[in-house]
């Protein structure tokens, strides 16, 4: 749909500031002169009419400038044009452009469908040609709603249930022939396109659930490396189940051993190691001199100044690389296969020291007194393991959708 909003023109703008500026002008001058009431009961209407007459000429402006549009694109899109017509026929309904290309438009988009579905049904292309006649209904509806709702575009809506239904045999019988050659994923998407333009027919339904339970791949998910890495594979491989599962796919389930699956996920954790460098301090230490003088005797005193500052250091690094693969014995079942590498860094600081406050430098003052942030290794740990999962764990989706 072309944009609604109709923009008003500068010259509309100027004028409606003239006559917003003609009616105050008006109302002062009849408080002044309140005796004169026949002067004041003639100046605002004629200030609203002129406001009026902004409005109708922006309008008007928005009004041509869709129907010069609709006249540029009804040669190669009718229903764009269309489209066009509608707006400037809301912005101004009676525009006699609008109504001359909407007459036009009335009679040749009915031609046109009907000259689509010819061609469509020859080609035995009855997706499109269903979808041709939900664009007319579409474009029917438009039409009534136009302002004075007398307008309609011919069509036959019984064309669409006849189609619809020669659609769904089509879908039906290449889903029979994918039943037939063992192709049960490729048969369940056949049968789902077949009961969407025919839900009712229930033999494709119990032909699809037959098919999409045949196609369901079994997945046992497992980890090699549970005694190396017995927290980590755990939480791989629960996580990497939950994350394929949570979109819903159609073709997978999860088994709970592996003698009830029929493909197996390995997850092999290649590498999980920590790095922590614990709290490392560096000592240093200032001395600086301040000058006092003394109010009572008038003499400058030299004082001095000392202090010493320990700044603690800590980095703690987690790295995690893992690989996913997919076995199985069946020749039609999928076999993704994905590698996952990253790490994740924290560091921490803070400072502790004695002596004279005006020794110390602002920088070190700044600093905290005691460990913060409080660093957690298992914390860089499970963030690694619920990003490799939630990868792993996608890749299975988009295999088994």
């Amino acid at each position: 749909m072309a944009d609604t909003r109709l923009p008003i023109p500068a010259f509309a703008l100027r004028a409606s500031s003239f006559a917003l500026r003609a009616s105050s002008s008006a109302l002062r001058a009849s408080a002044d002169k309140s005796a004169d009431k026949s002067a004041w009961h003639a100046r605002p209407p004629a200030a609203l009419a002129l406001l009026a007459a902004v409005v109708l000429l922006g309008s008007g402006c928005a009004a041509s400038r869709y129907t010069r549009a609709a006249r540029r694109v009804r040669s190669v899109n009718p229903h764009a044009a269309l489209e066009y017509v509608a707006l400037a026929q809301q912005s101004q309904p009676a525009h006699a452009g609008a109504h001359d290309v909407l007459m036009d438009l009335l009679q040749t988009i009915p031609y046109d469908h009907e000259d689509t579905l010819r061609r469509l049904q020859a080609a035995g292309d009855y997706d499109r040609a269903v979808a041709e006649c939900d664009r007319m209904t579409v474009a029917d509806h438009l039409v009534r709603s136009l302002p004075g709702g007398r307008y309609q575009l011919f069509h036959r809506p019984e064309q669409r249930t006849e189609l619809a239904r020669k659609a769904a045999t089509q879908w039906y019988e290449r889903a029979r022939e994918h039943e037939s050659g063992g192709r049960m994923r490729e048969a369940a998407l056949a049968y789902d396109s077949c009961l969407g333009f025919q839900p009712s027919f229930k033999d494709a339904a119990d032909r699809r659930e037959t098919a999409r339970s045949a196609a369901t791949v079994r997945l046992w998910i497992h980890s090699p490396d549970a005694r190396r890495y017995p927290a980590e594979a755990e939480r791989l491989v629960r996580g990497t189940g939950v994350e394929a599962l949570r979109p819903r796919p159609r073709f997978l389930s999860l088994a709970r051993t592996e003698e009830q699956a029929d493909s197996v996920a390995t997850l092999t954790i290649e590498q999980a190691h920590l790095q922590d460098t614990g709290w490392q301090g560096r000592q240093d230490s200032r001395t600086v001199h301040s000058e006092w003088r003394d109010p009572e005797t008038g003499r400058t005193h030299r004082v001095r100044h000392s202090a010493v500052w320990v700044v603690w250091r800590r980095r703690v690094r987690y790295a995690l690389s893992a690989r996913l693969s997919v076995a199985s014995d069946r020749a039609d079942h999928p076999r993704p296969s994905e590698t996952f590498a990253d790490s994740l860094e924290i560091s921490g600081i803070y400072a502790t020291w004695t002596g004279s406050p005006q020794a110390v430098p602002a920088h070190i003052r700044h600093l905290s007194l005691r460990p913060v942030p409080a660093l957690d290794d298992l914390l860089l740990r499970d963030r690694l393991l619920d990003a490799a999962a939630a990868q792993f764990g996608h890749v299975l989706f988009l295999a088994y959708k």
